[in-house]
């Protein structure tokens, strides 16, 4: 029996409040005992208008407790696509936040999270949904609509769907939560970015006029191992000649010793110079390669940020350019060191060599 008839049936044995004999057709305005127009419809139903109404009662309550049910389904399933559409903007976010497009470990622990809620909340949907299913079979299967629905019925169908309605909240939860860690990764990400930005030009603008620096500096102690060379070769010569009048020489013979002596012994500090120098020069060329190599990322990360990127993990690179240029400024210390000393002897030389031509001329 439908609702509809139902509930007809009740209106017209309610009026069981009148005499059976006033129900007879043909009723009239000036009969009290016969209603207006009524007419008798005799069924199972009539007197049993209490029974009518719990069952009117009970149909309703069952609709409800379905349509609940139908609402956690949709609310369960909106959720689990709310996540997929959160993790594939969170992926998003997390791929320009690292270099190598590998993503924080912040939004990567927040996707793992979000994902199993979505899986909860489908699978609590599949579950309610068999549910129901079955529930609406009973429904349909009794003659007036959920006759047949026990309370347990009820109470299961009920409890099935609190847990998808309470997966589908959780996934909503965290789908919020996923958008939520991402954007607050990249704030810090940008924040990180400008102060990593900024140490990274200024290391930039230090190393640049460093490595024009080096090259000369190495060009330039290619020089002045050149000219003591030549210097030293200058003072053979003019040792021989010096040996030469020691050979003639009478009283004069410890004056030309000590000259020897002097040319001998600041030729031997000019060539003593020549090994460190060139050990301090390959330093130097050295540490401009390594300079070279250690700048390249620093340059990208700029070029990056001069684009809107964001400079992510530059801190190794960072210190590897703090590296470069320390040592870079060391070797060309180092470099300027030896040259100095070199040039004070081969002064020193030169000097000599001075005092011998004119005592020889």
């Amino acid at each position: 029996m439908s609702v509809w008839r139902a509930a007809v049936t009740m209106i017209a044995c309610m009026q069981v409040s009148w005499p059976v004999d006033a129900l007879v057709t043909g009723g009239s305005r000036g009969d009290p005992k016969t209603p207006e127009y009524s007419k008798l419809i005799k069924g199972s139903d009539c007197g049993h208008a209490k029974q009518i109404i719990g069952k009117y009662q009970k149909a309703a309550k069952v609709g409800k407790v379905a349509g609940a049910a139908r609402g956690a389904i949709t609310q369960a399933d909106v959720a689990a696509g709310k996540v997929d559409a959160a993790v594939s903007r969170a992926k998003e976010i997390g791929k320009t936040l690292n270099k190598d497009g590998e993503l924080p470990k912040a939004i990567k622990d927040a996707i793992t999270s979000a994902e199993k809620a979505a899986k909860e909340a489908s699978k609590a949907s599949a579950t309610l949904d068999t549910e129901l299913e079955t529930f609406k079979k009973k429904v349909s299967g009794s003659d007036l609509s959920g006759a047949d629905v026990t309370d347990e019925d009820m109470v299961k169908l009920k409890a099935a769907a609190e847990a998808a309605k309470d997966a589908g909240g959780a996934a909503f939860a965290s789908a919020e939560r996923v958008l939520s860690k991402a954007q607050e990764t990249e704030e810090s990400a940008k924040e990180k970015s400008e102060q990593s930005t900024g140490r990274v030009r200024v290391l930039i603008s230090t190393a640049e006029p460093l490595l024009e620096k080096l090259p000369k500096a190495a060009q330039e102690a290619g020089w002045a191992v050149d000219k003591a060379d030549a210097t030293a070769t200058k003072a053979d010569g003019t040792l021989k000649k010096v040996e030469a009048k020691i050979k003639d020489a009478k009283d004069q013979k410890p004056v030309w010793e000590a000259l020897k002596e002097g040319i001998k012994s600041h030729m031997d500090g000019v060539k003593e110079m020549k090994d460190p120098m060139k050990k301090a020069t390959t330093a130097v060329s050295d540490a401009e390669k390594a300079l070279q190599d250690a700048m390249k990322p620093l340059k990208k990360a700029a070029e990056t940020a001069a684009g809107g990127g964001v400079v992510s993990e530059v801190s190794a690179d960072i210190t590897k350019a703090e590296k470069a240029i320390d040592e870079a400024n060391q070797s060309l210390t180092a470099l300027k060191g030896k040259q100095e000393s070199l040039v004070k002897r081969q002064d020193r030389l030169t000097e000599e060599l001075d005092k011998a031509e004119k005592k020889l001329a």
